[in-house]
């Protein structure tokens, strides 16, 4: 599927408290959203955990960090970026003592390095092209709130350039928001269906 730029509306982050009791809306978002190598034994470890849990139909099983990174992170699967969600981090002290750890990953976004592109073709095409992404989300999220982290996550992505992603049946918090998408055609196939019969 491919999600056109600007299909979702961005979510509104609260505003950071600067520490002397003043919001700052500058920040707002600083502590959810961020970046993250894609070595990261915390990604890796969701990334792991959610692909299995959407393939009960047909389980992996439990896979290492190794083949983590290796099916889904590792340079050679041309991953070259991470983008997470997070939950809003909280102070074990209170609301007014800044908190020291970050917040779980709520969901989380690869993206893959493009095929080498035609040098002879149109360059204003080429900026046009769909970045390969790998959406999910922390497993052990209810459904509503997975829904929400994968598309806020995912307007985030598609803010300005096109996305394009994977999805079947059992991505339900993907398909959420991508459905309504397809509806109102602010989201296409690009590819043929695949139909997968198991005994």
């Amino acid at each position: 599927m491919v999600v056109e730029p600007g299909s979702l509306k961005l979510p509104v982050f609260p505003a950071k408290n600067d520490g002397g009791g003043l919001a700052n809306d500058e920040n707002a978002g600083s502590d959810v959203v961020m970046d993250l190598a894609t070595g990261s034994v915390e990604l890796t470890d969701v990334v792991g955990r959610y692909y299995t849990s959407i393939h009960g139909w047909d389980s992996p099983g439990v896979l290492s960090v190794g083949q983590v990174q290796k099916l889904f992170l590792d340079d050679l699967t041309g991953a070259h970026g991470a983008l997470v969600l997070r939950a809003e981090p909280g102070s074990a002290f209170g609301a007014g003592v800044s908190p020291s750890k970050k917040g779980r990953i709520r969901a989380f976004a690869v993206s893959y390095a493009e095929a080498a592109q035609d040098p002879t073709a149109d360059a204003s095409a080429q900026g046009a092209k769909a970045t390969d992404v790998f959406v999910g989300h922390e497993p052990a999220l209810e459904a509503d709130d997975a829904a929400g982290a994968v598309r806020d996550l995912l307007s985030l992505l598609a803010y300005q350039h096109p996305v394009m992603l994977e999805l079947d049946d059992s991505m339900t918090a993907l398909r959420a928001a991508v459905e309504p998408l397809l509806e109102s055609g602010k989201a296409r196939q690009a590819g043929a269906d695949t139909l997968i019969v198991s005994d």
